[in-house]
């Protein structure tokens, strides 16, 4: 029988009782708001994202440029700069938004 520590319990009877807007303020694991500072882009992020737009964009590319790597069409420039732009941007956004 697994018993559960008298800490946890409390947590789990504060919880039961408490509204859902009001912060559990016995738990050990809060959130923090990241400062203005902290959303900076910075080199690792910028890798991070390039990594991503990388594999994410060449999926894209040949899924949308498939009749052009067959020989059947031309590579469309304009397609293949965004299928590598997009997933680089939303990465970006995406991790940043995540900091708020």
């Amino acid at each position: 029988m697994n018993r559960i520590s008298p800490h946890i319990a409390e947590n789990m009877t504060q919880l039961a009782t408490e509204s859902v807007t009001e912060p559990n303020r016995n738990c050990a694991y809060q959130v923090k708001k990241c400062s203005k500072a902290a959303r900076k882009i910075t080199p690792a992020l910028l890798a991070e994202a390039l990594k991503t737009a990388l594999v994410v964009g060449t999926i894209i590319m040949v899924i949308n440029q498939f009749e052009a790597f067959e020989g059947t069409m031309a590579i469309d420039i304009t397609k293949a700069a965004l299928s590598y732009c997009v997933p680089f941007c939303v990465y970006l956004y995406g991790s940043l938004k995540v900091r708020d």
